[in-house]
């Protein structure tokens, strides 16, 4: 089946240039008062251009002196302000890399977007269900949880054809595959639908903590993290069964298994615990700048994208934070692609690949342009 190919914005950024004055020596009152006068007047001139492009100046920067810090134009202008995901919503797992391409979910638009790997731009829109806020690849499939009508979406990943959408708990807003079955959690429901791969079929559903919103499969068990009751569920894949659970820092909103150990990121006390797989034991608590949105693991070092703070770059062997990189000013997700990470700034609807390697930036991409089509 062919997809629809859709033309993803292009972005420039704005460099700034120090502009000097030349002309006559003039008494230090004039010269105080027309320097006033003109950086008013640029400041205006400035403001409107911007205004012209879609653009904010940073005026708190300008007037300090500082060169401002480049800003990103607003992709969903067009649609009107966007609601805050973490008012109750927990956009986490929302990107994700299947092997060849990119994936990102639009809950506004009820719809998933495919992005190319090599330079950002959108392949493809295809129409889910209503509230689309989670992604899980189990290999083959893209799955996709339907936040506000309680179901999940297959889509095959080679060509977005739709293989079918089957009903789990109440607001469903993450999953996580363990290669055989797809684990959804189901927020409102404290609970998580496991469902078998092949057909889509429900095996069972399982109490966890208190408004769960995200989960990782660490190779033997599956990890729920459960906001509400700060704490991690750890359930025996086979059967579901809970063989523990274990409290973390407060409001924990995303999780990551860098291969030996358990990342867990708390969002209210601003850090991430270290745990132990085995036993469950913490082995650490680091504290960070900023309130954590989500967290992956490129098997060397944790990347967390945290609020109004961009990236961070944490070594595992102690905790210390090795790298801070810029990300915009909402990044909500994140996802590796073994070279570049991607971070999804919910807000603006804007999408940023930094080089794995040092954080560098390599491009910015829009996600779908309001007017095209759909699938």
């Amino acid at each position: 089946m062919r997809r629809a190919r859709i033309a993803a914005r292009s972005m420039v950024w704005q460099g700034g240039g120090k502009v000097t004055r030349a002309g006559t020596k003039l008494p230090m009152r004039s010269t105080r008062w027309i320097y006033i006068i003109s950086s008013v007047c640029v400041a205006a001139i400035l403001a409107a251009a911007a205004s012209a492009v879609g653009l904010t100046p940073n005026l708190r920067a300008a007037a300090s002196g500082l060169a401002p810090q480049p800003t990103l134009p607003s992709f969903r202008a067009a649609q009107g302000p966007p609601p805050d995901p973490f008012a109750g919503d927990l956009l986490t797992t929302g990107l994700l890399f299947d092997g060849h391409n990119v994936w990102a979910a639009d809950t506004r638009d009820g719809s998933v977007e495919e992005l190319s790997s090599r330079d950002g731009k959108v392949l493809g829109a295809f129409r889910v269900g209503s509230g689309p806020v989670g992604l899980a690849f189990d290999g083959t499939n893209i799955w996709v949880t339907n936040r506000d009508d309680d179901s999940v979406t297959k889509l095959d990943a080679s060509d977005a054809t739709i293989i079918g959408t089957y009903p789990v708990g109440n607001a469903p807003i993450a999953a996580v595959s363990d290669g055989k079955n797809v684990w959804v959690v189901n927020r409102d429901g404290d609970s998580v639908t496991k469902l078998r791969v092949s057909d889509g079929v429900v095996l069972g559903s399982y109490g966890v903590g208190g408004g769960p919103v995200a989960a990782v499969f660490d190779g033997a068990n599956i990890w729920v993290v459960n906001r509400s009751s700060d704490s991690v569920t750890e359930l025996r894949p086979s059967d579901g069964r809970v063989l523990n659970s274990y409290p973390v820092g407060g409001s924990p909103v995303a999780a990551v298994f860098d291969g030996e150990n358990l990342w867990i990121a708390n969002s209210e006390s601003n850090s991430l615990t270290k745990l132990r797989p085995s036993d469950g034991a913490a082995l650490a608590t680091i504290e960070l700048d900023s309130s954590p949105r989500a967290i992956v693991s490129d098997g060397t070092n944790i990347w967390v994208a945290l609020s109004r703070r961009g990236i961070v770059k944490v070594r595992p062997s102690d905790g210390t934070v090795v790298g801070n990189f810029p990300a915009g000013g909402s990044p909500t997700s994140v996802a590796l692609d073994g070279q570049e990470l991607w971070t999804l700034n919910y807000g603006d609807g804007y999408l940023i690949r930094l080089d794995a390697r040092d954080g560098k930036m390599l491009g910015v991409s829009g996600l779908r342009v309001p007017q095209g089509p759909v699938r």
